[in-house]
């Protein structure tokens, strides 16, 4: 289970994270109405750093946030990071509207908070490919909003949807909206038929992931045939593999779906060759900045 590390930072200033506060005000907290990031940090190296905060920029100007000066914030990072002293943890970013005066839908002039925070995470330099267990999905309709592409805190489906899976006895959801698959509850999804990786497009219904878009620069090394495209739900009954990716869990191979084995019932060949080579990318980034 991941642990808060001891520091964060808030609106310009390093803060000890359980002191950390922000204005009942804030219309992040009446609205929903910010904007995040999380970012796997290895060595004091952002994986995919520069990615997930031109998402961050994305998703912001999206929203109509008045985004902080990304220099500035690129600079807090580092000492945030830095203060925390961990070799390995994972980054959370999230910018609000910021605190208004009276509660309205639509009120401007507050200044944006800036709030991040730290947590413990894995090495994913320790990861075994030959000893990493598969994961338990069920399938969901996916009643989330319309621009599921935008990377805001309003996360209250999400978290309905893992929490009916687990009450399954799952690990996750994947869900599916008018018969195609879009995503799981915090993961992009990947299917796997005949040697072929297919994944849904990135459309307004599903986050652009940076692992995501790793994932399909790491098979595109290796030679594997890919499709991005509208999935339907039924080939996830015929898939080989099953594999769900994200910044903090990687590549993780779905072993069983809806109670039944997927392929095999283990990770597959593909899930393999894949893993190796995002394991290699990853490597390569980290070591080039020691």
């Amino acid at each position: 289970m991941a642990e808060v590390l001891p520091w964060a930072w808030l609106n310009g200033h390093l803060v000890e994270a359980a002191e950390a506060s922000v204005s009942p005000f804030d219309r992040g907290f009446m609205f929903a109405e910010g904007a995040y990031e999380v970012i796997p940090v290895i060595d004091q190296v952002l994986w995919g750093g520069r990615q997930h905060l031109d998402r961050l920029w994305r998703s912001g100007r999206a929203i109509g946030l008045d985004l902080p000066d990304r220099a500035e914030l690129e600079q807090a990072i580092q000492t945030l990071i830095r203060a925390n002293g961990r070799y390995c943890q994972s980054l959370y970013i999230q910018v609000t509207s910021g605190a208004a005066r009276y509660r309205d839908h639509v009120s401007g002039g507050a200044r944006p908070t800036v709030f991040m925070m730290c947590q413990t995470m894995a090495d994913p330099r320790d990861l075994d490919p030959d000893t990493v267990p598969g994961i338990s999905v069920v399938t969901a309709p996916d009643f989330r909003w319309q621009r599921c592409d935008i990377k805001s805190v309003a996360l209250l489906a999400n978290v309905m949807l893992k929490r009916q899976a687990l009450e399954k006895g799952a690990d996750d959801a994947i869900l599916v909206r008018q018969g195609r698959i879009t995503e799981a509850t915090a993961a992009n999804v990947f299917v796997v038929r005949e040697g072929e990786v297919i994944t849904p497009v990135a459309d307004e219904h599903i986050l652009a992931g940076i692992t995501r878009q790793l994932v399909l620069e790491a098979a595109a090394r290796e030679g594997l045939a890919i499709e991005e495209g509208p999935v339907d739900g039924g080939l996830l009954e015929q898939a080989d593999e099953i594999w769900l990716t994200s910044s903090t869990r990687h590549v993780v191979p779905v072993t069983r779906l809806n109670g039944q084995p997927v392929g095999i019932g283990a990770p597959g060949p593909v899930w393999k060759t894949v893993m190796l080579a995002y394991l290699r990318a990853l490597k390569d980034e980290v070591a080039s900045h020691s």
